[in-house]
């Protein structure tokens, strides 16, 4: 992926094809309903071929779906966010197609309206992903970000029955909590 080789938290980002396994085991083993992905735009082996979040849902089996949160590489005017949501078919269906919102410089918030087969419950699940470098400038930006996700989330459960939210993903606050 784009961050293999590169230096985060003092160490060396492992190609893709050695961090999957490990993922996809954490995943399968706590069979979750539903997963945020970030950072899953990279391209596997070329590029418009399978990115990440691709690999990862195959490699999870025929149980998990992506939802439609980008227009795919395999498609014409294809705009890759990173920010990405698995669920599981047994347990939920997608209602509609989900999308994803701009909250500020060059980050996202991929949603899906997800429905409960069993009960029909519906709620908003956003896998989010926030400006990383600390700093206190930083976090007034993480913090407009936070403003904007929860404007379009609100805007769009208060359109939809009031539907629950569930925000998930890179939040990227600090150890002080800022």
């Amino acid at each position: 992926g784009t961050t293999a080789g590169q230096s985060e938290g003092g160490n060396i980002v492992a190609p893709w094809s050695q961090r999957e396994p490990g993922v996809v085991g954490f995943i399968a083993g706590a069979v979750p309903d539903v997963v945020a992905i970030q950072e899953g735009a990279a391209w596997v082996n070329q590029v418009k071929g399978p990115r990440q979040v691709d690999a990862l849902r195959s490699a999870l089996g025929g149980n998990y779906a992506l939802a439609r949160t980008e227009v795919p590489p395999t498609e014409h005017y294809y705009h890759r966010t990173g920010d990405y949501i698995l669920y599981r078919k047994d347990t939920l269906a997608a209602v509609g197609t989900g999308d994803h919102w701009s909250i500020g410089e060059n980050h996202f918030a991929a949603y899906q309206l997800l429905r409960n087969r069993v009960s029909g419950a519906e709620f908003l699940f956003i896998s989010a992903h926030l400006i990383v470098p600390p700093g206190h400038s930083n976090d007034l930006k993480r913090e407009q970000e936070t403003q904007s996700l929860v404007r379009q989330a609100s805007s769009f459960a208060r359109a939809h029955n009031n539907v629950p939210v569930v925000y998930a993903g890179d939040l990227n606050s600090d150890q002080w909590g800022h």
